[in-house]
């Protein structure tokens, strides 16, 4: 299995854009500056556009805050520290609602009095990272230095098609592992 770094993932960005490759964030060039300043960003808002098997976690019950919701909702709970993005719930019918409390923390307000959750996290081992992820997030890095390393508008337009391709595929073999959900058809002709 080839081995994943960061820089890695920076430098095919960066190739890609005719920029020189990086040894590190701290060097001092415009590449590995910029690097440095978008990459987090860009894993992070990579990894929120979709459920990727390898940035899944599930908790276990819990603790409900002692500051309840002021009104609509019955309980609150702290969201998890390393939580990108809920996905789901262990009721699938209970209503909740992700907001901010008075204390300007991140809160699940719901009317469950217990609650578990399944959510993508910020998945900072690149080791993790799948291939197809890996060409996705190069490709968004690749956008969003487009304009600050060449200043050609037309490199970033480029760069948005591909990377829109590449998370189509990435997105594919990601969902190809695990069991498959069926859908439910509702036209009249599968009803026959």
């Amino acid at each position: 299995m080839a081995t994943i770094s960061e820089i890695g993932i920076c430098n095919i960005a960066l190739q890609e854009l005719g920029e020189a490759q990086i040894t590190s964030f701290t060097e001092g060039t415009t590449g590995s500056s910029l690097c440095s300043l978008y990459f987090d960003f860009a894993r992070n808002a990579v990894l929120e556009m979709h459920p990727w098997n390898f940035a899944i976690k599930r908790t276990g019950t819990l603790a409900q805050l002692s500051t309840a919701p002021k009104w609509g909702y019955t309980y609150a709970f702290q969201y998890p520290t390393d939580a990108l993005r809920i996905l789901e719930t262990d009721d699938e019918v209970a209503k909740w609602t992700v907001e901010t409390n008075n204390d300007g923390n991140k809160v699940i307000a719901t009317d469950c009095s217990a609650l578990k959750l399944r959510y993508v996290f910020e998945q900072t081992d690149v080791q993790k990272f799948s291939y197809n992820f890996v060409i996705a997030l190069a490709k968004f890095l690749k956008m969003q230095l487009a304009i600050p390393i060449t200043g050609m508008r037309e490199r970033f337009t480029d760069a948005v098609e591909e990377f829109k391709m590449q998370m189509q595929n990435a997105r594919t073999m990601d969902g190809q592992e695990g069991f498959p959900v069926l859908l439910e058809s509702y036209d009249l002709e599968s009803v026959r």
